[in-house]
């Protein structure tokens, strides 16, 4: 019976390893004098009782934020952010692990609005979704600033699967089939002809 009872324990242990799977996701943008990385593991799988991210490289190699699926990191630094995801099982008797890359070499690109006193701040935000068979990528730029109002956005995709697209409103939507690496660019202007600019990239090769 007791022979009986360890076996069933290792079945019951052996399946939920088996279905335990680390899936992580990242979407960065650029924000004035910062680099952003929103960080998502809430598509992993299994019993998941802890979540770990790891940075890889950077200044910040072996910076660790633990506790939560979801984590936002925030740096004035440029380079590049690879991150390892880990998620464990209760007592940590299971884990698995998997590097999301960062898409590019991240720098500070809109330093324009600290240099003067007025004009306008671009912040370009984007989420991402998987429909079915689409990745649904909706871009935001309501978050964007000016001391006497915007006249003009601008989004280009410059890297992706329709390279020069471009939509000339705040908000905005793509979707697309294609998994690929994302990167978009924000120009925003004001009735003054000063503009800013800002990007944003999202690796959307989520399953």
């Amino acid at each position: 019976m007791l022979l009986k009872f360890i076996c069933f324990n290792l079945v019951v242990a052996c399946a939920v390893a088996s279905g335990l799977k680390a899936k992580p996701r990242m979407t960065t943008a650029t924000e004035h004098t910062q680099n952003i990385m929103d960080l998502d593991a809430s598509q992993s799988k299994g019993n998941i009782a802890s979540y770990q991210w790891k940075l890889l490289n950077s200044p910040f190699v072996n910076h660790t934020i633990a506790g939560h699926a979801k984590a936002l990191f925030k740096t004035t630094a440029g380079g590049v952010f690879d991150w390892e995801l880990t998620v464990c099982t209760a007592n940590q008797t299971t884990c698995r692990s998997k590097v999301i890359k960062s898409p590019e070499f991240l720098e500070i690109t809109d330093m324009s609005a600290e240099k003067r006193l007025d004009g306008p701040h671009a912040v370009a935000r984007m989420s991402v979704s998987k429909q079915g068979t689409d990745y649904d990528m909706d871009l935001y730029a309501n978050r964007s600033t000016d001391d006497k109002g915007i006249k003009s956005y601008e989004w280009r995709m410059v890297e992706g699967d329709n390279v020069g697209l471009t939509y000339t409103t705040a908000q905005a939507s793509y979707i697309t089939k294609n998994p690929s690496v994302y990167k978009w660019e924000l120009k925003v202007c004001d009735t003054d002809d000063l503009c800013s600019m800002s990007a944003v990239v999202v690796d959307a090769t989520f399953e």
